[in-house]
């Protein structure tokens, strides 16, 4: 309640936070359990929600055991009319949601794909990502550099396709058709090695 400051927490976030039940709440217990980095962005948010503006922030929380989590806290503020007519927050309605093991998935995701990327940029390799459903390839900077293309991003299927045909020596065309058609036919995987044009890259002769 922003008139009195004081409020209540649920059973099930009191056994989350590790608080103590039916324990009166207040902000200040809140911010307690909330990194002191992220102090003034709840008071802040919570000061928007209070004027009537719904609020969504995350929190890194720790409970009274020292266990560590990541909350996405959201919420909205109820008004009620005020003496002269104008809306007032008469309370603030708000979630904690535990979201610390899809945050931390996408760290590793993360730091799997920059190592992945450091690895790939030492060994020559180049990589593209194909969507199948939207018929969309995205490239990264090195297959990009290795096929010719202006930039890394994402391309329609048949801009791949012409880098392709840009990219190899006359001669490998037939020879990527047919592997084209075996891996559209079969889904069987595709290991294929051609010649390079002579105007790409010197000294980098062959794709795998």
């Amino acid at each position: 309640h922003p008139a009195t400051g004081g409020g209540r927490v649920s059973p099930v976030l009191c056994a989350r936070l590790e608080l103590p039940a039916y324990a009166p709440a207040s902000l200040q217990a809140l911010l307690g359990r909330v990194d002191p980095q992220h102090h003034d962005a709840l008071r802040r948010v919570l000061e928007l929600a209070a004027a009537g503006q719904p609020f969504e922030l995350e929190l890194d929380v720790t409970a009274a055991s020292g266990r560590a989590m990541r909350m996405l806290a959201a919420g909205h503020a109820d008004a009620a009319a005020g003496d002269a007519g104008d809306p007032a927050a008469d309370r603030v309605t708000g979630v904690l949601h535990d979201i610390t093991a899809p945050v931390r998935a996408r760290q590793e995701i993360g730091e799997l794909t920059e190592r992945r990327s450091v690895a790939n940029a030492a060994s020559g390799i180049g990589v593209w990502d194909w969507d199948l459903a939207r018929g969309t390839v995205l490239l990264d900077a090195r297959l990009a550099q290795l096929l010719g293309a202006p930039s890394a991003g994402e391309v329609p299927q048949q801009a791949l396709r012409s880098l392709l045909d840009g990219a190899l020596a006359p001669e490998e065309a037939q020879r990527l058709q047919q592997a084209r058609q075996c891996l559209a036919e079969q889904a069987e995987p595709l290991g294929l090695e051609l010649r390079r044009a002579d105007d790409h890259e010197p000294g980098q002769h062959w794709l795998h």
